[in-house]
């Protein structure tokens, strides 16, 4: 995908569907975010948003991406998976969101703003994550006020864990408080036949800059990730350490 809106069709028609994709890969040298729009049951629009100060024009990035329908389930082997979804304007600020259930361990969450209502560009963060929730914000650009409207965001909360569940191979876990705007490898401990797809969101806000993810040189065994900050307000793009937590899969053939 590009800058221009592409949609993506289901394989299956759901009911109630929650849609994450995050993060993006980085193939073009400008910051950028992804955005969504128009989720229904056979599908979802999909583009690349580079940063309100840069030209909007990108070349083509990967994307992968999870849907899921809304709710709370419990693994085989009592793992706790939830999908979720709320509205908020909650933007340069935290606000408290609740699980609507409550997990055995701190679950990996990733997030993704999945309405389109501003153009604005706009991002997630997230912090504080516990068995009942997080705090939550959207961020703009830093030469922006941080006022935005309500948009959607989706969610899916994850108990770290791994194995095979419906013919899928998975991995879910975080890493330790280490991940900055240098490329670092996350090494996978499950064995993929596959190129997996994979999500991953900062579970802290040590830095407050606004920032997301990006990743190069994904394979069947590991991937390179780091911060990306955009350039509104400063030229610095360092960011200090944050935890990432990330969810792995790849079907058996």
């Amino acid at each position: 995908m590009d800058h221009n809106w592409k949609r993506v069709a289901f394989n299956d028609t759901f009911i109630d569907p929650v849609v994450v994709a995050n993060p993006l890969s980085y193939n073009g040298g400008d910051p950028a975010v992804l955005r969504i729009r128009n989720v229904d049951s056979r599908g979802f629009d999909i583009r690349v948003q580079e940063w309100d100060y840069l030209d909007g024009n990108h070349t083509t990035e990967n994307a992968s991406y999870i849907v899921m329908e809304r709710g709370s389930y419990i693994l085989e082997d009592g793992t706790k998976v939830e999908a979720g979804r709320f509205d908020t304007d909650t933007t340069g600020s935290f606000g408290w969101v609740d699980f609507s259930q409550t997990f055995n361990q701190v679950p990996v969450v990733t997030s993704t703003v999945s309405s389109f209502n501003e153009e604005d560009a706009v991002c997630s963060r997230l912090k504080n994550i516990d068995t009942t929730g997080f705090d939550f914000c959207m961020q703009e650009q830093e030469g922006n006020s941080q006022i935005h409207t309500t948009e959607t965001i989706s969610y899916i909360a994850w108990e770290p864990s791994s194995g095979t569940v419906d013919n899928l191979t998975f991995e879910v876990d975080k890493t330790d408080d280490v991940i900055t705007h240098n490329l670092q490898t996350i090494v996978y401990n499950e064995t993929f036949i596959a190129t997996p797809v994979f999500l991953a969101d900062m579970q802290t806000t040590d830095g407050g800059d606004t920032a997301n993810l990006c990743w190069q040189n994904k394979d069947f065994y590991e991937i390179d990730i780091k911060i990306t900050e955009e350039q509104s307000r400063d030229s610095e793009i360092y960011h200090t350490t944050e935890v990432v937590g990330y969810m792995v899969f790849a079907f058996i053939k």
